[in-house]
């Protein structure tokens, strides 16, 4: 038998839910459609939502472990809610509900990996504001230019993976084409800090006659940067480009300024997204890494403007804190205001030396790998 007091077993209460923008879905009342991979080792959601899953497996393995293991020595279970949003059921319960001295957080995502690290991270939203102007005289129209079918995913996991951000995607393709003739009218991109955009959309006014030569040449950048996107990420396969005639095409709103516009494609430009840092040890992982989550044009407070929304994390404090003041400058290099360190949550840097890391050898475990996660784990 071992020499270690048995610990706190705890998993966490919560599913990562996104839709489409064009799905009709109630996740209160609908349920998910899902199929099984061909080599039956996935279950993956059908179209146009998220699985929905996040820690039933850790939940399951608890109960497991409090229906088998003997009452003597006992082992505790907590189940901690809203790790997604503000880690509120982690950082609200009380040092008197557990007794053990060691815990096992049960979050984990690799089957044969110890997770001995997680991200701290919080929001930071620049509220840029935007001038419109008349469009000019003439056959003014609005045209579509969308962006669908990205793989997206999570902000702290897959964005190790550096999958593209249909965002920064729909900025290069605007930026080859904005001029006086050709205007911008409105930005949408991403459903959430958390999650890496999965489509992207923005509105152009120009003439019909200018619009087949935009047209062409948005087309003719997005067929190179999809090769070029295919030689990196061979599964991202579903990303298309959709450009069409608004339904209500004629100008009911004024486009933004040429100033205004290339002031929100320099901003969305300079704001990071991806992998920004890598732990000192290569089989640890990930460490500092920032999601480009949102970008809307709106008005507030009845003026125009646009919200950009990060995500950044990192398992060390002083690389947010670091960020959080980039940030802050980079806002107001663009004269936009910033709301910073929203919902904010410390970072769990990883400990080599920790007693429970010598257990796995014990028991005949000799492969197990130890890393980090760019995720946040709510111990």
């Amino acid at each position: 038998m071992l020499n270690y007091a048995l610990g706190v077993l705890e998993p966490q209460l919560r599913g990562d839910l996104y839709r489409n923008a064009s799905a009709q879905h109630d996740f209160e009342k609908d349920p998910i459609n899902v199929k099984v991979s061909a080599d039956g080792l996935w279950v993956k959601a059908v179209k146009e939502t998220t699985l929905g899953a996040d820690n039933g497996v850790g939940i399951t393995g608890a109960l497991a472990a409090l229906t088998a293991m003997p009452r003597e020595p006992p082992i505790e279970v907590i189940l901690t809610a809203n790790e997604e949003t503000n880690f509120e059921g982690a950082e609200g319960a009380e040092e008197k509900l557990v007794t053990a001295g060691r815990m096992l957080n049960l979050d984990s995502e690799e089957s044969g990996e110890i997770c001995i690290g997680s991200a701290g991270g919080f929001e930071h939203k620049f509220w840029l504001p935007l001038d419109r102007s008349p469009a000019p005289e003439g056959s003014m129209r609005r045209y579509r230019v969308a962006l669908k079918g990205f793989a997206g995913g999570h902000s702290g996991i897959d964005i190790a993976e550096d999958r593209p951000n249909c965002i920064k995607v729909l900025k290069s393709l605007l930026g080859g084409v904005v001029s006086p003739s050709v205007l911008v009218a409105d930005v949408h991109g991403g459903t959430g800090p958390n999650a890496i955009p999965r489509e992207a959309a923005a509105e152009v006014v120009t003439t019909p006659e200018s619009w087949a030569s935009v047209a062409k040449r948005i087309t003719e950048h997005f067929e190179v940067w999809t090769i070029e996107m295919l030689r990196d990420y061979p599964t991202e396969t579903a990303a298309v480009l959709e450009l069409v005639e608004c339904p209500s095409a004629a100008v009911a709103e004024d486009p933004l300024t040429a100033e205004s516009t290339e002031k929100l494609l320099s901003l969305i430009e300079e704001v990071q997204h991806g992998v920004l840092e890598l732990e000192e040890d290569p089989e640890a992982g990930l460490k500092t890494s920032c999601n480009l989550g949102v970008v809307r044009t709106m008005k507030r407070n009845g003026e125009d403007g646009a919200l950009v929304h990060i995500f950044p994390r990192s398992t060390s404090m002083e690389s947010m804190k670091r960020l959080g003041e980039e940030f802050a400058m980079l806002g107001d290099k663009f004269a936009a205001f910033n709301e910073g360190n929203i919902c904010p949550f410390p970072g769990w840097e990883p400990d080599r030396s920790s007693e429970l890391l010598k257990v796995p050898g014990e028991v005949g475990v000799l492969s197990s790998i130890k890393s980090t996660i760019g995720g946040g784990i709510n111990s």
